[in-house]
């Protein structure tokens, strides 16, 4: 993981595997936008497991994101 980048929790979804989530894609600061509505991350659950996301959160050294709803990412599915 980079330096800048920290987890905010563990979880038990894939035991012995840290790795079971990933950002896949990230749409940082878009040109056709004027704003933060075009900006977005995609991540990915490569574990068999479902995992809540409510309370993660996604930061680095500018902005940050925090999951407020109750989000499941299923098991090998994706999240925008």
């Amino acid at each position: 993981m980079p330096s800048r980048w920290t987890t905010s929790q563990r979880w038990s979804a894939a035991p012995n595997d840290e790795k079971a989530v990933v950002i896949n894609e990230i749409m940082y600061d878009p040109k056709s936008e004027n704003d933060s509505d075009g900006e977005y991350f995609e991540i990915h659950n490569k574990s068999t497991t479902d995992i809540p996301l409510k309370g993660w959160t996604i930061a680095n050294k500018d902005k940050s994101f925090t999951v407020q709803t109750n989000i499941i990412l299923k098991a090998k599915g994706y999240v925008v």
